[in-house]
């Protein structure tokens, strides 16, 4: 039983003393806690909606909601037996995704820490979440938790472990988090591993990293055979083992982090010099200096005519990039003091340094180039998520994009469009609806009127929710 306020429950129950049909009337403005309790149809009415095919809110109109879906749109009058909730002045958008987070951490946080997370998420009308790295052995359950309804949470969507060739870079999160990373070493065990992804429930697939590119081309087409769609994450700044255009032609549909095309644009020069450390066989003290070298130049290290033809094949691939900003952003923030001629900065700030450079520089040209960028913060915070739509903004990203990034193409690449990513008749009725237009700035997405979950009230602004 959900908790409602004192006053907003002494008016429910007065209206019900007095045979008062809800039905007939609005609820009071701003207040839709009448309707939390209520089952069946919900109306919301004279509200602006946000159109993820065009990308403009549409004029007012209103929202009909049964047994947990969206049941029409229009200006649709009085509708017998239905709840109604009074919009006039807000915007609707879909519920939204935060396309890359990794929420089996939450568990080393202890219960109450997941719990309330997850329900924030829910809160900020985040309802989904794409999780791109983490134990089956925890998402599974975690998600079954939250669709029978024990926990509040967004409905999520995993990959289960990171999958790299040995040894694994994230070995030692195997120790707290067992399954985080797994290693796939031979054709053999990329026919074993992806039957386990799909039998675990994972409806996307997550490469990382070392891979031989045999091994590698095999497990995505693999994944793909069995509609798992797949996340690429190159791994380090530089020295790609499968580089973003080989995995692109192996069919990968995402590619992770804002760094990722760097190894594959630097200018000539630098690139041949990459090529003779590989053949090499360089030491990791050498390449550390190299990268090093490279981030000290920052864009001056890019080709843009290398980085333009890595756009235009994600392009003509349909392939999303997620840049995850808010990451790399904080770990820049975290690396030290400034620069100074007594101080000159360490190896590794100067390389966080750099990667917040590029990959600012990478999604700006991105977004201008007419790549898909998807919304994704790398980490477990909903309002880390919120940041990166910022970070977005602030590298060109129309509202309207950002919004895309948040809802449509998320859904897109997971082939989930028959239920999310639109506020359209059969989907989900997974709705945020804000008090201002997100469109005439992104951050009024956090002006939360209310969010419905699954075609029910999961919070309003007056604090009634379940």
């Amino acid at each position: 039983m959900r908790t409602l306020r004192y006053g907003a429950a002494i008016l429910l129950m007065i209206a019900l003393a007095v045979g008062h049909s809800l039905a007939a009337e609005p609820a009071p403005t701003g207040n839709p806690a009448a309707a939390v309790e209520r089952g069946g149809r919900m109306l919301l009415t004279n509200l602006r909606v946000f159109d993820v095919a065009t990308g403009v809110m549409t004029g007012q109109q209103d929202v009909l909601i049964e047994d947990g879906h969206i049941a029409a749109l229009g200006a649709l009058g009085t509708v017998p037996d239905a709840v109604v909730i009074d919009c006039t002045g807000k915007y609707a958008v879909p519920g939204l995704f935060d396309c890359h987070t990794h929420v089996a951490n939450l568990h080393l946080m202890g219960d109450s820490t997941m719990t309330a997370t997850l329900g924030r998420f829910v809160d900020k009308g985040i309802t989904q979440l794409r999780d791109v790295g983490g134990p089956l052995a925890v998402l599974q359950p975690l998600r079954a938790r939250i669709e029978s309804g024990e926990l509040r949470g967004p409905d999520i969507f995993y990959s289960g472990p990171m999958l790299e060739k040995s040894p694994l870079m994230w070995a030692q999160r195997n120790v707290a988090t067992p399954g985080f990373t797994v290693a796939v070493d031979s054709i053999a065990t990329a026919d074993r591993i992806v039957p386990a992804l799909v039998q675990g429930g994972a409806r996307c697939m997550k490469v990382f990293g070392k891979f031989d590119r045999e091994v590698f081309a095999h497990l995505v087409s693999l994944a793909r055979a069995a509609s798992l769609p797949v996340v690429h994450d190159p791994g380090p700044p530089l020295f790609h083992q499968v580089p973003i255009d080989v995995s692109i032609d192996c069919g990968v549909g995402s590619i992770e982090h804002g760094k990722a095309p760097w190894p594959i644009v630097l200018v000539d020069s630098l690139a041949q010099e990459q090529d003779a450390l590989t053949r090499a066989n360089a030491d990791t003290q050498q390449r550390m200096a190299f990268v090093a070298k490279v981030a000290a130049l920052g864009i001056a290290s890019v080709s843009t005519e290398k980085l333009q033809a890595v756009f235009d094949k994600m392009i003509a691939r349909g392939v999303f990039f997620c840049p995850t900003l808010d990451v790399f952003i904080q770990m820049a923030e975290s690396s030290g003091a400034p620069e100074t001629a007594a101080e000159p900065k360490s190896q590794m700030a100067t390389i966080l340094t750099g990667m917040e450079e590029v990959s600012r520089f990478f999604t700006r040209e991105a977004a201008a180039r007419g790549v898909r960028i998807m919304v994704g913060q790398d980490g477990v915070f909903p309002e880390n998520t919120l940041a990166e739509m910022r970070h977005l903004r602030d590298c060109g990203l129309s509202a309207a994009e950002i919004l895309k990034g948040a809802t449509i193409y998320p859904a897109e690449f997971l082939a989930a469009t028959d239920r999310y990513g639109a506020i359209a008749p059969g989907r989900v009725a997974n709705i945020l609806v804000v008090e201002q237009d997100p469109l005439a700035a992104i951050e009024n997405i956090d002006a939360t009127f209310l969010v419905l979950q699954n075609g029910r009230i999961a919070w309003t602004k007056e604090g009634t929710g379940r």
